[in-house]
């Protein structure tokens, strides 16, 4: 038992580790390291279930295109209510965008329960804008102007951010209101979006093959494409944005057109490409 344990534990880290650059996984890796403490018969088929995924689609492609200078970061948020048939916590996503270029995704179970659709999707909401305003600071401080824009599919949770005050539902602790004063003071908006292009929805559930290819096309991730050799980190679009930063705020100072520095970092096709063998799950297949 012990033994079984132990593989379960080094096989949900080889998981977590693919994860961190793969969309396509995230919401099952989250549903298999639920049980990392004490692994439970349908635990160990998910990870043999996600093992096989891994298997079969060993590369991740993230593809960023060309494109004319943005000014707004776009924060997709989505949530499943209830997910968890133990506990009954909520799963939400976040994808965050500049531009047609997905830089970051992240699925995340709530620590609250919530009450509602609604009471899910706001939590998604707060979670969303606060990663969305973490990037924006970083932005402003390389003397970049950014506007963050939020969207959710639900109607009802877009209505609690932008009202006063709890309303009905009174058992929501005041610390999670602050999005209602960001909102009013117009730094960060919050808008809808529809659910069949709302790319967030890949991290709160399962979806069947078609769904899934749909979503990831949307955002754009490639899966199983042999388009690059080697090895090319998503940290290389980062940092080329960063020199490109640079190099426009040198050439302002110098009195160059900054109108045509405004494409710098969107002048060139980046590929992020992900080689991540099934050697790494041979032991959980």
């Amino acid at each position: 038992m012990g033994q079984e344990k132990s593989l379960y534990s080094s096989a949900a880290g080889t998981m977590l580790y693919h994860a961190l650059d793969r969309p396509d996984t995230q919401y099952a890796t989250g549903r298999v390291m639920q049980y990392v403490t004490k692994p439970t018969v349908l635990a160990e088929a998910r990870m043999k279930h996600l093992a096989r995924y891994i298997h079969t689609h060993p590369q991740v492609v993230w593809i960023f295109e060309q494109q004319d200078w943005v000014d707004e970061i776009t924060i997709i948020t989505d949530a499943d209510w209830a997910t968890d048939a133990d506990t009954r916590r909520s799963v939400d996503c976040v994808h965050i965008f500049l531009g047609g270029h997905l830089l970051e995704t992240s699925t995340s179970t709530q620590h609250f329960i919530a009450l509602s659709t609604a009471e899910s999707e706001f939590y998604g909401i707060i979670r969303g804008a606060a990663c969305g305003l973490q990037l924006r600071e970083l932005l402003m401080e390389m003397g970049l102007t950014m506007k963050a824009r939020v969207r959710t599919d639900s109607s009802a949770a877009k209505g609690v951010v932008k009202r006063s005050g709890s309303g009905k539902m009174k058992h929501m602790a005041a610390k999670h209101l602050w999005i209602q004063e960001v909102v009013r003071q117009g730094i960060v908006d919050v808008s809808t979006i529809d659910t069949l292009h709302n790319t967030a929805d890949l991290g709160t559930k399962y979806h069947p093959e078609r769904r899934l290819q749909e979503l990831l096309q949307m955002m754009p991730v490639a899966i199983g494409f042999d388009l690059v050799p080697g090895t090319v980190r998503k940290g290389l679009f980062l940092a080329s944005l960063l020199n490109g930063v640079n190099a426009a705020k040198g050439q302002r100072e110098e009195g160059t057109n900054y109108e045509k520095m405004n494409v710098y970092g969107m002048s060139f096709v980046t590929v992020a490409f992900f080689d991540r063998r099934h050697r790494d799950v041979r032991h959980a297949a």
